[in-house]
């Protein structure tokens, strides 16, 4: 709702994943987790009540190369071939 002032119905968890790393610029070891849900049903119910984030909607390969942390690479491939391959069961099936 911050970001986009959207309602999200969550349809999956498809995965968690996790990185632990360096981070040079804070001079500390970090620890990023990360949940990942599927949605295709998207409801606009208002303007986005942060101010100051912009939500873009990337290419695949634009959006995997830009990442940072592996685990959301990862995540992002996931759903992907998922999709793919429930694309191709319901087109030959």
């Amino acid at each position: 709702m911050e970001e986009m002032g959207v309602k999200v119905v969550v349809k999956d968890c498809f995965a968690c994943g996790e990185r632990y790393f360096y981070h040079e610029a804070s001079n500390r070891y970090s620890h990023a987790i990360g949940h990942f849900y599927f949605s295709d049903e998207f409801e606009k119910v208002s303007e986005p009540l942060e101010k100051g984030n912009e939500v873009l909607w990337r290419p695949y390969k634009e959006t995997v190369t830009d990442m940072f942390h592996p685990h959301h690479v990862w995540a992002v491939k996931l759903i992907k071939e998922r999709m793919e391959k429930e694309s191709s069961a319901r087109q030959h099936g």
